[in-house]
């Protein structure tokens, strides 16, 4: 086995953990808003989705930092940063008073947080480039089986003890893999060239006079703001569509699990054919596709069709992260993948940000299924945008082959 094929295998192990971690907790945060003694159904729906948001916002802000400082000083060093910065955090949070304790504590986890850029420049860097597809369709799919297997573990461990110990568990998780990262991950500094990173500054002229990386920067937002409306509002619209069972956090993560385990299958299928016909036509497949499978969803009458729907729309938003971030590696340097994806990464982060505040507002207002439409919406406007996107030539040159 190729040496980059073994650190490939190491990073997706622990990015498993770190993912798992994560999405053990975030599906539940509006039964824990609830316990906290927000009880109206309108006002916990307009708290999740600033919670949500706030954490996501304030990574948004400082992944353009962390992206630069990865490419000068090892993106192992921020991989590990974030991780046990998040580990803390999630400590914190199950120990919180109130629902203002927990909006605080988010927006510390979102500013220390965030190591998915760094392990993505890393991954970049040591596949060839014409394997960066499936390289990063196996960091995807290594990602999406952690988003797996969080809701159905945290939606057991919801009813059976509750939120407070979940928030533990998670962090323990983190710590795991902080562990299996730091051990088994050779440190990258040596593939760092001396000031060829650039500062920020110099990351945001790079992306923003690439019509490819600003183009992929704004879909990337449209994509995560749809994606994450309706993140708010599913808890919920669980227990409404099932008000006779006292088991809505299996249920719940049910709902996002599969999601997830379609996305990973999805991820899989279309990594590999980005590979051989080309990203951007896998990106403009998976963006129109998407968007129809989130217009019944404001529209189901059972738990199992919600189901059935998120299943096609994980198939979709499957194929869209292999392919842009694919289309970024093909349009920066490696000395500054970090940087260059922190940048095109804010624009995901702030969608993570934008769309929960968005779903929960309108749900709120308009009721549970609104956000559901509003995605579908910005999915086909983000569609229309990747219609103008040109295929990046082929590139010949190796890079990292062999490295570690």
């Amino acid at each position: 086995m190729n040496n980059w094929k073994k650190s490939l295998i190491a990073i997706c192990v622990m990015q498993f953990l770190g993912l798992m971690a994560m999405a053990q907790f975030m599906p539940f945060l509006p039964f824990y808003i609830q316990s906290l003694g927000v009880q109206d159904m309108s006002k916990a729906v307009s708290w999740a989705g600033v919670i949500f948001g706030i954490g996501f916002l304030f990574a948004g802000l400082m992944a353009p930092v962390w992206g630069n400082l990865a490419d000068k000083y090892g993106r192992k060093r921020m991989v590990l940063r974030a991780m046990l910065g998040s580990a803390l955090a999630l400590i914190l949070m199950a120990y919180a008073r109130n629902v203002t304790d927990l909006f605080v504590l988010r927006m510390f986890h979102g500013l220390l947080g965030g190591f998915v850029s760094a392990i993505t420049a890393l991954v970049i860097v040591l596949a060839p480039k014409d394997k960066v597809g499936f390289a990063v369709g196996a960091q995807q799919s290594a990602l999406l089986a952690g988003v797996i297997g969080g809701p159905l573990v945290g939606g057991v461990f919801v009813d059976v003890w509750g939120f407070r110990p979940l928030l533990l568990c998670s962090a323990g998780l983190l710590i795991i893999g902080v562990s299996v990262f730091y051990f088994l991950v050779p440190d990258d500094r040596f593939l760092l060239k001396k000031n060829e990173a650039g500062t920020i500054f110099d990351n945001y002229r790079f992306v923003f006079k690439s019509k490819m990386l600003s183009s992929a920067s704004l879909i990337q937002f449209l994509v995560q703001t749809a994606f994450m409306c309706a993140h708010p509002v599913l808890a919920l619209l669980v227990k409404v569509l099932a008000p006779e069972s006292q088991q809505w956090g299996i249920l719940t993560g049910l709902v996002f699990g599969v999601t997830a385990a379609a996305a990973l299958f999805g991820s899989m299928i279309w990594g590999r054919l980005g590979d051989r016909r080309g990203h951007v036509r896998i990106l403009q497949a998976c963006l129109f596709g998407a968007g129809l499978a989130f217009v019944p969803q404001a529209f189901v009458p059972s738990v199992m069709m919600l189901i059935l729907l998120r299943i096609l729309l994980g198939y979709f938003m499957g194929g869209v992260q292999p392919s842009l971030n694919s289309l970024v590696a093909h349009g920066s340097v490696p000395e500054r993948q970090a940087g260059v994806l922190g940048v095109t990464m804010m624009g995901s982060l702030f969608g993570n940000g934008l769309g929960p505040v968005l779903g929960g507002f309108l749900g709120a207002v308009m009721g549970l299924r609104a956000p559901f439409l509003l995605a579908a919406l910005l999915l086909l406007v983000a569609w229309v945008i990747s219609r103008w996107q040109k295929e990046p030539a082929p590139v010949g040159v190796t890079v990292g082959e062999g490295v570690l």
